[in-house]
């Protein structure tokens, strides 16, 4: 399960294999985001901050950047009108100049 929280870049997400939830902000290391499980901070976070190539995302990272990929997604087709172009509202919604 995945939490979102105040702000659109946090979120809490359910491990896998227990009831532990961990704390994952998306917009940390630019944008490489960071989580609380023990992967990221013991393995993923050393490699992220040497710059050593490499994966530095743990599964509740992946997980929570999908899930809001998803929702974006999800956002941006109901703003479409019924003939594939955007409602006019979209600046304002997004935050975009045109």
């Amino acid at each position: 399960m995945i939490t979102q929280l105040e702000g659109e870049l946090r979120f809490l997400v359910s491990s896998d294999a227990t009831t532990e939830q961990y704390l994952v902000d998306l917009e940390a290391h630019g944008l490489n985001g960071e989580c609380t499980c023990l992967n990221f901070q013991i393995v993923r976070k050393k490699s992220l901050l040497r710059k050593e190539p490499g994966l530095h995302r743990c599964k509740h990272i992946t997980r929570a950047k999908l899930w809001h990929h998803t929702e974006l997604l999800k956002r941006i087709i109901r703003q479409r009108d019924g003939k594939g172009a955007f409602k006019k509202d979209w600046q304002r919604t997004y935050g975009e100049e045109r």
